[in-house]
């Protein structure tokens, strides 16, 4: 049905997928242009951290955007996820935002992604 609908749509249509693998070959040779934008790196996510929350939301002195650019290894719209729901556990209990809140929105982000979480991955070790 989408392949039908695209095929027979006058204007330009934009598709995205995370599940590029499970796309089947006849349906993407019909595409003119395929776009990959890689997963986002330490670098990356830090940038994406560092934006994630507006400048007006005050922010505690626990806050480490490198650490969780180092260790939570999750895609742009998951670190705007986290930070939005950080935000509203920060609003609730009417406090800066901290690291708990963050800790708790990762985690709950971690469960959504089938991911394990551990909040013991994310304090620096001696190694660090």
């Amino acid at each position: 049905y989408l392949l039908q609908r695209i095929e027979t749509y006058p204007g330009i249509v934009i598709l995205s997928t995370n599940l590029m693998k499970n796309m089947d070959k006849a349906f993407t040779r019909r595409f003119k242009f395929m776009l990959e934008f890689p997963f986002p790196g330490p670098d990356e996510r830090r940038r994406l951290w560092q934006k994630a929350f507006p400048p007006a939301l005050p922010l505690g002195g626990d806050i480490d955007l490198a650490l969780l650019a180092e260790r939570a290894a999750v895609s742009g719209g998951n670190i705007n996820n986290i930070a939005v729901r950080a935000a509203f556990h920060a609003a609730a209990d009417g406090q800066p935002l901290a690291w708990r809140h963050i800790l708790l929105a990762l985690e709950r982000e971690y469960d959504k992604l089938g991911k394990v979480f551990s909040a013991a991955d994310f304090v620096w070790d001696d190694d660090d």
